[in-house]
């Protein structure tokens, strides 16, 4: 699905849209239909339809990955616990961001472009500009 095509990139922003595409059931009759008017409409949608129960973010990937092993311990091996500790300190930092955080890649007006067109997305994580 393109865009441009669904209802809800007329009103939500990239990361709101992405990230609806790729954790919903039924994206494209959701994001087809104007179930989504503003930003704030894509939270209710999202509650019952969303295709996931848990969110592994890169910021915290490794805490992340042995919270849902604990969690649900019969789905990975034995070792699993072990195995994300003992690599998580030997992962090269693949980023080549040059400034020191990624508020600075945006100037005001698209921070707060962001801010209004991804509110859903931004409070899911709470992320803020």
């Amino acid at each position: 699905m393109e865009a441009g095509s669904a209802a809800v990139a007329r009103v939500a922003g990239l990361y709101t849209y992405r990230f609806l595409l790729v954790t919903t059931r039924y994206p494209r009759f959701l994001l087809r239909y104007p179930f989504i008017r503003s930003p704030a409409d894509a939270g209710p949608y999202h509650r019952v339809l969303r295709a996931y129960d848990t969110a592994l973010r890169n910021e915290t990937l490794d805490k992340d990955l042995v919270a849902l092993v604990e969690r649900i311990p019969h789905a990975f091996c034995e070792n699993a616990v072990d195995v994300i500790r003992a690599t998580a300190n030997q992962r090269p930092n693949a980023s080549r961001r040059t400034l020191p955080s990624y508020r600075d890649y945006y100037s005001d007006s698209d921070a707060a472009l962001v801010a209004d067109r991804d509110q859903f997305f931004t409070d899911e994580f709470g992320y803020r500009f």
